[in-house]
């Protein structure tokens, strides 16, 4: 949807205040309101033609998992919005996280890679031809959601699209 961070890096945008709010101050509000926001991003992007293939196919919407040490799933929350604008019921299931992780954006860039991988992440059910929408609240590099989107690729997924709610990079 947009930036988590101003230009100048000099502090997080409206959206990325809102984001950590969700994220790492557990604020049902600010989840709320970024659910809200997803849903109507996803729905005007398809009215406006903005990106009229998103979701038109779409069999599955799933969230990218939480680390398993984290209480919270804002991303799963955030698929449920994606679903419900596409009228596709979020599948908290079709993918898994088996493995506790650092924090990637914490990790040196060379070695995010090796992180995503141990974290165990598995598509439990064959997707043959299925359109995926994969959802995820904040992205950095891409790492996590490229080797998922390679996993649904495996499983059979012909299509995959991701809907993210902010963009962030890495502080200097």
């Amino acid at each position: 949807m947009g930036d988590h961070w101003l230009p100048d890096l000099s502090g997080p945008t409206a959206l990325g205040q809102l984001v950590s709010r969700a994220k790492e101050a557990r604020d049902p509000v600010a989840t709320e309101r970024l659910c809200s926001m997803v849903k109507t991003f996803v729905t005007q992007t398809r009215q406006l033609g903005g990106h009229p293939s998103l979701g038109a196919q779409a069999t599955v919407v799933a969230a990218v998992p939480a680390n398993p040490t984290c209480a919270d799933h804002v991303a799963l929350q955030l698929a449920e919005a994606v679903g419900d604008a596409l009228g596709v019921t979020a599948d908290d299931e079709v993918i898994v996280r088996h493995n506790p992780t650092a924090r990637l954006r914490d990790t040196d860039p060379a070695l995010r890679r090796d992180l995503a991988v141990g974290a165990g992440y598995e598509v439990t059910r064959p997707l043959e031809g299925a359109t995926v929408v994969l959802v995820d609240d904040v992205i950095l590099t891409g790492t996590t959601v490229g080797l998922i989107a390679e996993l649904l690729t495996e499983a059979g997924a012909s299509n995959i699209e991701v809907v993210v709610a902010s963009r962030t990079q890495r502080r200097a």
